[in-house]
């Protein structure tokens, strides 16, 4: 591919990006605020309930920042699945590389992720290090990644089957609940749910987080597993994309 290709494509990346977040907010009188609205409302109904329950196990900042993570991997996972569909308009009438759509879509979460950081920056300072920074920096990229590996192997059959739409939002509600956020593995050892909460990849992500801000430090194998299924899922979803892609748009 030459160099005026990729510059052409990149062009069109950042094109489809602006395009997606001006979109997401439009005729919103809030508009990007709710990137930031959403997860504290959520935070503070989650970490009060835990509290009147007396079961909270995590402190506020490992619950705000988990949120906030686990929504990075959602919105980049939801907003890729539903790229094809919302640009067939454009895939009908000119050829590009599909993928580029899924990129740019799901790196609107990003942006988001962009006004939360500084949330956990305010609401957090008193705990905040280095390590804790980084920590969340690093965390956030492996679940933006993740998503997208799920939306290449999704988006494709969003088009042809829409009852994906409401399973995907099944799949995250339920995903939320065994990745623990709001409570300790420790708490759940003797569980049934157990291996599944070990076999999550996002729940090393999130330990690995939470180990940052209490003790303090960062336990970098934790990320072998994610970092591993992460980079398979987007080799074999690109793929996967590539080749199911061809047919689009018989679907349409």
């Amino acid at each position: 591919m030459s160099q005026r290709s990729w510059r052409n494509y990149i062009e069109l990346f950042w094109e489809f990006f602006w395009d997606d977040f001006k979109l997401r907010y439009k005729k919103s009188y809030l508009g990007a605020l709710w990137a930031i609205i959403n997860p504290l409302a959520q935070f503070f109904v989650l970490y009060n309930i835990w509290s009147i329950w007396n079961i909270r196990q995590a402190g506020a900042l490992i619950i705000l920042s988990g949120i906030i993570l686990f929504n990075v991997f959602s919105e980049s996972f939801h907003y890729g699945m539903q790229a094809l569909l919302n640009k067939a308009h454009i895939i009908l009438k000119i050829y590009f590389p599909r993928e580029i759509v899924v990129y740019s879509a799901a790196a609107v979460a990003l942006i988001n992720l962009f006004f939360n950081f500084w949330v956990v920056v305010v609401l957090g300072k008193d705990q905040l290090s280095w390590n804790v920074i980084i920590a969340f920096l690093i965390s956030a990229v492996l679940m933006f990644f993740f998503g997208v590996a799920l939306a290449l192997w999704v988006s494709v059959n969003y088009v042809r089957f829409r009852d994906l739409h409401h399973i995907v939002e099944l799949i995250l509600y339920v995903w939320f609940w065994v990745t623990p956020i709001l409570y300790s593995i420790d708490l759940v050892k003797e569980n049934v749910l157990y291996d599944i909460i070990r076999l999550n990849p996002l729940t090393n992500i999130i330990i690995f987080m939470t180990k940052a801000i209490h003790p303090g430090v960062l336990e970098w194998d934790l990320l072998g597993y994610p970092v591993g299924l992460t980079i398979i899922l987007l080799i074999l979803g690109n793929l996967y994309f590539r080749k199911a892609v061809k047919k689009i748009a018989e679907y349409y």
